[in-house]
């Protein structure tokens, strides 16, 4: 059974070939410290998403894609 990313999820996303954790957050996030805001665009996107899904959100001049490894 794939897990729901909801606030409170770390979730493991594969960027750029490159895999990141990630803790979903309530208040103001931190991505150098591993924690994003639900409300932040790339929160945003991944809210209500489960493992196997891929994303893309649209970053300052760029769309950038991801997928969600794993949801813990």
């Amino acid at each position: 059974m794939a897990h729901t990313i909801s606030i409170g999820s770390d979730v493991e996303l594969l960027i750029a070939e490159e895999s990141f954790r990630l803790s979903i957050v309530e208040a103001s996030g931190d991505p150098e410290e591993g924690r994003i805001s639900f409300g932040s665009p790339l929160g945003r996107a991944l809210m209500g998403r489960e493992e196997g899904d891929e994303v893309e959100v649209m970053a300052p001049g760029r769309p950038i894609k991801t997928k969600i490894l794993h949801v813990y």
